[in-house]
């Protein structure tokens, strides 16, 4: 699987880039998140807008892992939100969601570290203690995709994001958590990268909503053949730009 700058040069994977990049860039340009430092009450407003969009994020997250709880339709998080839901899923991802933002600025340095924290926060209550942050084999190649995130320094952050997301749901390190270990740490590359600081873009939702799609994609990602990865960075990069658009739509509605 080539370097992250000779990956970003497969076919169609550029101009998904780009377009994903321009969509974070005119989200993170939007008056309410932009300005939202400029007053207390645009702060309070921004900060409202973001709990609900991390909530979101979370129940995808955990619905993508095969969590459900009764709801009138597939939009509504009205249970989780009145903490009705017990799903243990659901809340390990809530729990992730929530801490996502303390973690960005140690992902570059202790990745490990971040990954660790994930699980414990994903899998608390479902485990032995003595399990808890503890990857199950796969040790060295969870390594070496550390030293990667460390060490890359190429100029394409959703890129970066798709490996560290496809490698976790590939490598499977934390059991039945994997998955939401996998798509928090996505976030957390792009957020530690300059794209999407905030954590704005609704990408699990976009990821969700094209669960067939997502799902191919991972597999076909973990054959290591080029028509996969492809197939992977191009998904992952529409997710950003669907996503980012998304959330730009739900700024235009406040």
């Amino acid at each position: 699987m080539g370097t992250v700058t000779s990956l970003r040069d497969l076919h169609g994977v550029d101009e998904a880039c780009q377009n994903a990049e321009e969509a974070v860039r005119k989200l993170r340009m939007h008056p309410l998140l932009f300005r939202a430092h400029t007053s207390p009450a645009r702060q309070e407003k921004a900060a409202r807008a973001r709990a609900e969009w991390e909530l979101r994020a979370a129940c995808a997250s955990a619905e993508l892992d095969g969590a459900s709880w009764a709801r009138e339709n597939s939009d509504d998080v009205e249970a989780v939100r009145a903490g009705v839901v017990t799903d243990q899923r659901v809340q390990g991802a809530l729990r992730c969601y929530a801490e996502l933002p303390s973690l960005i600025s140690v992902w570059r340095r202790a990745p490990l570290q971040v990954l660790a924290r994930l699980h414990v926060l994903a899998a608390v209550g479902t485990l032995e203690p003595a399990r808890l942050g503890r990857p199950e084999g796969t040790t060295s190649e969870l390594v070496n995709l550390a030293d990667l995130v460390i060490t890359e320094r190429a100029n394409s952050a959703i890129v970066m994001s798709a490996i560290v997301h496809g490698e976790l749901l590939r490598l499977t390190p934390f059991g039945a958590q994997s998955g939401v270990v996998a798509r928090a740490s996505a976030r957390v590359t792009c957020a530690s990268a300059g794209l999407d600081p905030h954590l704005d873009a609704a990408v699990e939702q976009i990821h969700l909503e094209r669960a067939p799609e997502y799902l191919g994609a991972a597999k076909a990602y973990a054959t290591g053949r080029t028509d996969g990865v492809r197939a992977w960075l191009k998904h992952c990069a529409l997710a950003y730009q669907l996503g980012a658009e998304r959330t730009l739509a739900a700024c235009e509605s406040l």
